[in-house]
Parts: C-alpha cells; structure tokens; sequence
C-alpha cells in the first residue's frame, strides 16, 4: 500500500471514531437540557436528540468525505503527518462547530418551551407563545 493510503485510512479511523465519540456523547448529555420530569417533555427530549444527532451524523460524515479528495500530495512520510495533521485539524475544527451550534440551539429551545397544565407552549415567530398540543 501506499504512504497515501496510509493516511487515508489513519484519516478515515480517527475522524469517524472521534465523530462517533462526539455523537454518542450528544446523544446521552442532550436531554438534560429539555427534560421537565414529566413523560411528555422526555418524548419531546429523546425525539428532538435523535434527530439532532442523525443531523449531526450526517452533517459530519458528509464533511469527512469531502475532505478526503482535498490535499496537496505528498512526497515522504513528513508530508503524509502534515497532511493528515490537516484534514484531522479541519474535521475538528467542524465537529466543535457543530456540536456549539447544536448545544446553542437546545439551549434556545429549553428557554422557549414552557409546560403549562400538560400543553407545551413554544414562541412562534410573532414573538407570541402559540399552543402545539401535548407532545406524543
């Protein structure tokens, strides 16, 4: 194999188990900002997490494929660690971007979902609190 394939694969093992890592840790810690103690708001909490961590799923994967094609080409092994530095340092860069991003939102939206009686109310865009029903 060649020194290039070498740091594909090292690329492709690191940034998949660190995305994985960042997921599952996500996945497990969410919650906690929109869970009130009653069943609909841990429905509400466990739906909002899955699907915020499916987009953050794809959202990352689609990075670390992309990245892969770009890179100058390297011609010893000191090029093929700065190479690999590169894109494990971008793939980073991105996955703190996403996960701040997705931290912010779930922080915005535990300060907007109020419970009231059973209902949960969220602020539309009026600014106004608009009643969606209990959540199922």
């Amino acid at each position: 194999m060649t020194t290039l394939v070498w740091v594909y694969s090292a690329y492709l093992i690191v940034c998949l188990s660190v995305t994985i890592w960042v997921g599952k840790t996500l996945q497990r810690n969410a919650p906690v900002f929109l869970k009130d103690g009653t069943e609909d708001g841990k429905e509400f909490a466990d739906s909002l997490v899955h699907l915020l961590t499916v987009g953050f799923y794809l959202i990352n994967v689609g990075a670390i494929s992309l990245a892969l094609k770009y890179g100058d080409p390297i011609n010893d092994l000191t090029g093929a660690v700065e190479l690999l530095s590169t894109k494990v340092g971008m793939i980073l860069l991105v996955l703190g971007l996403v996960h701040s991003v997705i931290l912010a939102k779930l922080t915005v939206i535990r300060r907007n979902v109020v419970q009231s009686d059973g209902v949960w109310l969220t602020e539309s865009v009026a600014g106004q609190a608009s009643d969606i029903g209990p959540v199922r």
